[in-house]
């Protein structure tokens, strides 16, 4: 203690900035720094999804890429070690994406419209979509000829397949339908085979599956995996 009865400057006394303002604690400033940091990752990220999209994944470089931000490569390489770490981050988040739209259905609850209003969303229906989706396909085509990427891209599909197949055993469930695994589980397949081609052709051509043809075909699936079913009766 000082003589005046204070915790000393040392000793305990709030560090105060020039400002006249309490200095955030250390542990505070940590968090607010690595904050700031992933926010920055994600800037660059949306950044490589513009370049992506319109490059490839091989096309993309660092330096286009800084080109979409204003900055320069030696600023990416302060939050990615190279692109190869730059691709992973997009992965990811792309994968990120897709699953937590897939887990916020409520499967004990789900009905026929909320399924078609889910798999209608992770459809190309919009601009910001048909950008997600062209990135995807271009991460497809890489892995075609990339091994490191073909492996994330088969854990990517198993995860949501097992999610779509606990919701399309979901449906099947609320109408008193046990089916074998095995049926549930290539329905689910057949389901995600329609999502990925109707998304290729919607990206290739959208002028001739806009969004309302889109969910005109989904719809006509979604009755057929019902008349299969005998849903529509239910």
């Amino acid at each position: 203690m000082s003589r005046a009865g204070k915790p000393s400057g040392v000793a305990g006394a709030a560090r105060v900035k020039r400002t006249g303002q309490p200095a955030a604690p250390p542990s505070t400033r940590g968090r607010v720094v690595a904050e700031k940091r992933e926010a920055r990752k994600r800037e660059v990220a949306q950044a490589a999804l513009r370049v992506i999209a319109r490059e490839g994944v091989e096309g993309a470089s660092l330096r286009g890429i800084a080109a979409v931000l204003g900055c320069t490569t030696g600023s990416l390489t302060h939050y990615f070690r190279d692109k190869d770490d730059l691709i992973n981050f997009v992965l990811d988040e792309l994968t990120t994406s897709l699953t937590e739209s897939l887990s916020s259905i409520d499967v004990a609850a789900i009905s026929d419209d909320a399924l078609q209003t889910l798999i209608q969303s992770m459809l190309p229906h919009d601009a910001e979509m048909r950008q997600w989706w062209a990135v995807w396909i271009a991460f497809t085509a890489s892995s075609l000829s990339d091994s490191a990427m073909r492996a994330r891209q088969a854990q990517r599909d198993s995860v949501v397949l097992a999610k779509m197949t606990d919701i399309i055993g979901a449906v099947f469930a609320q109408r008193g339908l046990r089916p074998p695994r095995e049926e549930i589980v290539a329905e689910a397949e057949l389901l995600l085979c329609f999502v990925d081609g109707l998304g290729l052709h919607a990206v290739e051509a959208p002028r001739r599956f806009s969004a309302e043809r889109q969910a005109r075909l989904l719809a006509m699936h979604l009755d057929g995996l019902a008349r299969r079913w005998g849903l529509e009766s239910a």
